[in-house]
């Protein structure tokens, strides 16, 4: 199986045999190292080889970040997919509902938000940049909040 960074997502439609293998991998790539890692319940295996990915790869990444949110007791549900209609509206505020208790429960700290939510760093930013472009307001966007403190940088005087 190849490294999800040798194979950056596409949006090329998925062949119906590649869906699960990618499926897994992209789990065990957001669980992150050291994690318990989610399983597909036997209804999620069948929902996701059934459904036709016109998104492609990208389209199966964000539909496998957010099962990894909202997942209960290691285990991804095929309702946890949000692959049919309403659902995937469900799910969507599921997962945004999640992200946002996370991290007011971390007190906006990222990197405890991701352990919160069982999920590498790097998939809760990109979770966070896909809310933002859906327009939702994030603790640290809001008006009146401090922005992220940043490392000072190096003057050269020469």
């Amino acid at each position: 199986m190849t490294d999800r960074h040798d194979n950056p997502p596409t949006t090329a439609s998925l062949d119906a045999a590649e869906v699960l293998p990618r499926a897994v991998s992209l789990i065990r790539y957001h669980a992150g190292p050291g994690r318990r890692v989610p399983r597909l319940s036997a209804a999620a295996r069948t929902a996701l080889a059934g459904y036709g990915w016109p998104g492609g790869d990208a389209e199966l990444d964000a539909c496998v970040q957010r099962a990894l949110v909202v997942a209960r007791d290691g285990v991804i549900e095929a309702e946890d997919l949000g692959l049919e209609g309403d659902r995937a509206g469900s799910v969507r505020d599921r997962a945004r509902a999640a992200v946002l208790r996370s991290l007011r429960a971390s007190e906006g700290s990222r990197p405890a938000a991701a352990a919160r939510l069982g999920i590498r760093p790097r998939s809760l930013r990109l979770l966070l940049a896909q809310m933002r472009t859906e327009g939702v307001s994030l603790p640290s966007d809001r008006p009146g909040s401090a922005p992220p403190a940043r490392r000072p940088t190096a003057t050269f005087t020469g």
